[in-house]
């Protein structure tokens, strides 16, 4: 790859972080490729994230160059093996659906950041309990529509008498 390949990814990569308000650092080793890709599309279908993979290195130089992070050599220290990083604004959203892979082994969470503190593995359980807006509204949905039939069916029953 040459030094401008290298110095676009970079730039993506602080892009990605400044337009962001968590990271979520998992490593995928052991995942096939079919299990990757469903966790790729999951993700974008879902939060309209995006998963960054690429080499550690790169990843340690845009997270040095970006002012957004801080702990920067704590974060670059657990850059460790196959990592993925997914930028998000929606972390209840984004550990729902990384719990998932997580629950099954298909992947291992190693920590999440919101750019000033670092999180651990243990904390995307936690978060991965929280309703994201979707499940918020399926929720507030289903208990209209349960409502609305409750009370269908009591004034059907009242016109029958």
């Amino acid at each position: 790859m040459d030094k401008d390949a290298k110095n676009n990814i970079i730039n993506s990569v602080i892009k990605s972080c400044q337009e962001n308000d968590y990271l979520f650092v998992f490593n995928f080793k052991g995942l096939k490729s079919n299990d990757f890709f469903s966790l790729r599309k999951s993700l974008f279908d879902e939060t309209g994230d995006k998963v960054v993979v690429v080499k550690n290195k790169i990843n340690s130089i845009a997270i040095r160059k970006s002012d957004d992070i801080n702990s920067k050599d704590d974060f670059i220290n657990r850059l460790k093996g196959q990592i993925a990083i997914v930028a998000t604004k929606d972390p209840i959203a984004v550990s729902s659906i990384l719990n998932k892979f997580v629950t099954f082994e298909k992947i291992s969470f190693e920590f999440f950041s919101d750019k000033s503190t670092i999180s651990e593995k243990e904390d995307l359980h936690k978060m991965a309990k929280f309703i994201n807006e979707n499940g918020l509204k399926s929720y507030l949905v289903g208990i209209l529509k349960s409502s609305y039939n409750g009370i269908a069916g009591v004034l059907n029953q009242k016109s029958s008498i």
